[in-house]
């Protein structure tokens, strides 16, 4: 799964999560400035950011997670990638910006390995 930000916003559509199967949900950037993020499965909005320079940063840090853990041939190197996300995403301020919020739950995901 990668984040995909569009050079161009359509509406207020400014990036897109991108799976195998193709683009699932969207972010948006609010009018109070903040980027939420929409699954279709779903009404929820999901904190994302608290401007677009932060999301962009978390997702390109996202992006080179997603690269550097398919190239890890050990355990140990996929939790030292893990780690370093965490890092990155903290140093953000996005793990502490809301513990439910976008950046928390992928982190989740990625440290449970499925991701």
């Amino acid at each position: 799964m990668r984040i995909e930000v569009l050079p161009i916003a359509t509406g207020n559509v400014i990036a897109r999560e991108i799976k195998v199967q193709g683009p699932t949900g969207e972010f948006h950037l609010r009018l109070t400035g903040r980027v939420t993020y929409r699954s279709p499965r779903d009404n929820k909005e999901w904190p994302a950011g608290q401007s677009i320079s932060d999301f962009t940063a978390a997702a390109q840090a996202w992006n080179k997670y997603c690269d550097e853990v398919a190239n890890a041939k050990t355990d140990k190197e996929e939790i030292a990638i893990v780690d370093a996300l965490r890092s990155g995403l903290a140093e953000m301020g996005l793990l502490q910006e809301d513990p439910t919020g976008y950046w928390s739950r992928l982190l989740t995901e990625a440290e449970d390995g499925l991701l």
